[in-house]
C-alpha cells in the first residue's frame, strides 16, 4: 500500500523550499517501509504548486516530487459568507491561494493522502493510523486491533 504525501507551494517567498522538502522527503522516507524506523507502507510524493510559485516548485522534482500545478479552486467571488469572503485574501500566509490544499483530495490513487506543510517532520511511523484508517468494515465503522468496533 502506497500512502500518497502532498504539500503545497503558493507562492516564492524568503522561505527555503528545497531544503524544506528534502527534510520533510526525508523524514517520511525513514519512517516508511524504506526506512530505518519500522514503517510497514510505501509512500509517494506530491507537491501541489500555483501557477506563482511554478519557480520555486520546479526543483522539488529532482527530489522525487510529483508536481501536480494548481489554480486556486475557488473564485473568491463566489464565496457566498460574506465575512469568508471578505478576509479570505488576506488571512494566513497566502490568502485564497491555501485553498490549493483541498487539491489534496483529487489524488484518489492512494487510499490516504496526507497533507503537511513544509516546515513539519515526521518523526515515527502513523501506521497505527493508517492500519486504523484502511481497516474500514463494511458498514463504515472502524475495527480497533482488538477486532472491536
Amino acid at each position: 500500500i502506497t500512502i500518497g504525501y502532498a504539500t503545497s507551494i503558493t507562492g516564492c517567498g524568503v522561505e527555503p523550499y528545497t531544503e524544506g522538502a528534502a527534510i520533510l522527503k526525508y523524514s517520511i522516507h525513514l519512517s516508511s517501509v524504506h526506512g530505518n524506523r519500522g514503517g510497514k507502507y510505501d509512500y509517494k510524493m506530491y507537491a501541489l504548486y500555483h501557477p506563482n510559485a511554478t519557480h520555486c516548485a520546479l526543483p522539488l522534482e529532482e527530489l522525487g516530487y510529483t508536481l501536480l500545478r494548481r489554480d486556486t479552486p475557488v473564485n473568491v467571488s463566489d464565496i457566498r459568507s460574506d465575512d469568508l469572503r471578505e478576509r479570505i485574501g488576506s488571512s494566513g500566509c497566502c490568502g485564497e491561494k491555501e485553498l490549493i490544499k483541498l487539491e489534496a483530495y483529487t489524488l484518489t490513487q492512494h487510499p490516504i493522502v496526507v497533507h503537511l506543510d513544509l516546515d513539519v517532520i515526521i518523526m515515527k511511523p502513523m501506521d497505527d493510523v493508517f492500519d486504523l484508517m484502511l481497516s474500514e468494515n463494511r458498514n463504515g465503522s472502524y475495527v480497533g486491533s482488538d477486532g472491536k468496533d
